[in-house]
């Protein structure tokens, strides 16, 4: 019985770095990217028919989506090994996630070269594929508890197109050549986004935990970490586009498009820091217990 009450514990919860900075860009760049271009889609269907008209959305998707990319290429040292990938489709969202990337990157670079309604239905399900993709790559690290957490694929879900509808605001704002109007839809698409990633990050933070797990709540739970990605990066955009939204995405004042500036600011702050906690704070492996 003492040998047993010794080994209750065998290995507690121990912080240990998995991924770090540049897999912070990856998910942020290509998520924001796949957002970004779904949204497009949707603001083509819903009311501006020329937002495909001009090439730069689906070049701009697809160097963000590269560019992310390459910045896990910088981390691995050994970029020429992604070729292994291509090996576990079948079980790994990591591989998932590089091949409907780089299938993304392909369609979308074709759709702007050679519009075509096919090309762009095959690259919209790349990006909501390449998107889900990433969510559920950290929620089937089973070795880490807080990223095996059913809010997570939610929060990149929602983080990703609210994200991306932060570049669309800086399209109204008269950056990426061609303007494209956004419709109420897109619009109303983009709150419920906010709002769901605001309650799914309020899930994930005020989820009990084991006492050995206390760490991580108490990293997150650091009132300027709320406040920049729940109150900054969540909150404002919500009330700003819900009370001022339609008035400033139809006015041509200079006051409206700086509002729309820094909404996008503020929208792609909370995502980037948002990614950036999850992994430097929650990276704790799994402990092992004997059961007495």
């Amino acid at each position: 019985m003492q040998f047993l009450d010794s080994l209750c514990d065998i290995a507690r919860p121990a912080p240990k770095k998995i991924w770090g900075l540049p897999a912070v860009i990856n998910f942020f760049l290509g998520g924001t990217a796949a957002g970004f271009y779904i949204l497009l889609g949707l603001t083509e269907a819903t009311g501006d028919r020329q937002s495909f008209s001009a090439p730069w959305g689906g070049l701009l998707a697809a160097a963000l989506v590269m560019s992310g990319f390459a910045s896990l290429a910088l981390e691995a040292g050994r970029p020429l090994r992604a070729r292994h990938l291509a090996a576990h489709l079948k079980r790994s969202w990591m591989s998932r996630e590089a091949a409907t990337g780089l299938f993304f990157v392909v369609a979308a670079i074709l759709d702007s070269l050679h519009g075509s309604l096919i090309i762009r239905c095959l690259a919209l399900a790349a990006a909501c594929t390449f998107l889900s993709s990433q969510g559920l790559m950290l929620r089937r690290c089973t070795a880490v508890p807080v990223w095996n957490d059913p809010a997570v694929p939610l929060l990149f879900i929602s983080g990703g197109l609210a994200g991306g509808y932060a570049l669309l605001l800086f399209n109204r704002c008269g950056f990426f050549m061609q303007q494209c109007d956004i419709s109420p839809g897109v619009n109303i698409i983009a709150i419920a986004c906010l709002g769901l990633n605001f309650a799914a990050w309020a899930v994930l933070l005020l989820r009990r935990r084991p006492g050995d797990l206390q760490p991580v709540g108490s990293c997150l739970l650091q009132p300027a970490k709320v406040l920049i990605v729940m109150g900054i990066g969540q909150f404002l955009p919500i009330v700003f586009l819900t009370i001022a939204g339609p008035w400033a995405l139809n006015s041509s004042i200079r006051t409206a498009a700086g509002l729309l500036f820094i909404t996008a600011v503020v929208i792609l702050m909370g995502s980037l820091a948002q990614k950036l906690w999850l992994m430097r704070c929650a990276q704790y492996l799994c402990g092992m217990r004997l059961e007495r």
